[in-house]
């Protein structure tokens, strides 16, 4: 069974990958401001994202 988790964990990164675009980085961007208000700093978070 442990073979069968080394070739489908790298399919599901790549999936993972392809699905998340800046589309999807907005949400999740828009998302924080809905639960923590509008005042939230993400400067950090979009320094990682290279924005």
């Amino acid at each position: 069974m442990l073979w069968w988790l080394t070739f489908k964990l790298p399919y599901t990164l790549i999936q993972v990958a392809l699905y998340v675009d800046d589309e999807i980085k907005v949400k999740a961007k828009n998302k924080l401001k809905d639960l923590f208000g509008e005042n939230i700093d993400t400067t950090e978070i979009d320094n990682k994202l290279g924005r």
